[in-house]
């Protein structure tokens, strides 16, 4: 029962995961009590993915229900694609950053290649590691770094 884990995080305020949601509620309940206390929930983020080798002429706002429809993914629950960013750009093509839901995910991760228009395109996970050019650690930026400067080897 109660709280499982508690972490510092670098604005100065705690996180802490409770072991159940009942848990989580009446947590939340207590500490709503107290006037110089706030209680925000963390957001889950959705994994990403790239895509790569996407024609140019294709629009961002058009690739989310060609991917649905062209590669047969009609029957995934409540698919989310978003649409993050272009990674890379070529003559032809680009390779583009998409936000999608873990069970779209699961589906284009096993497809591998996968149609957009006229063109096949490979997926990817795309994974970002956040490390810190002052300390060399992993997990947070400069602007949080309480740590020692140290130099790279």
């Amino acid at each position: 029962m109660g709280a499982s884990k508690f972490k510092t995080l670098a604005n100065n305020s705690l996180l802490v995961e409770c072991k159940s949601e009942t848990d989580r509620d009446i947590l939340q309940m207590e500490i709503g009590k107290l006037s110089a206390v706030t209680v925000e929930r963390a957001k889950r983020k959705l994994p990403t993915l790239l895509l790569m080798f996407v024609l140019k002429n294709v629009e961002d706002t058009a690739i989310k229900d060609t991917v649905l429809q062209q590669n047969n993914l009609s029957h995934v629950e409540d698919p989310v694609l978003n649409i993050k960013f272009t990674k890379r750009l070529f003559e032809e093509s680009r390779h583009v950053v998409i936000e999608v839901s873990p069970n779209l995910r699961k589906e284009l991760v096993a497809l591998r290649k996968i149609k957009l228009y006229c063109s096949m395109c490979k997926v990817q996970n795309f994974v970002v590691v956040t490390r810190c050019p002052k300390c060399l650690g992993f997990g947070h930026p400069s602007r949080f770094c309480q740590n020692q400067q140290k130099c790279s080897p």
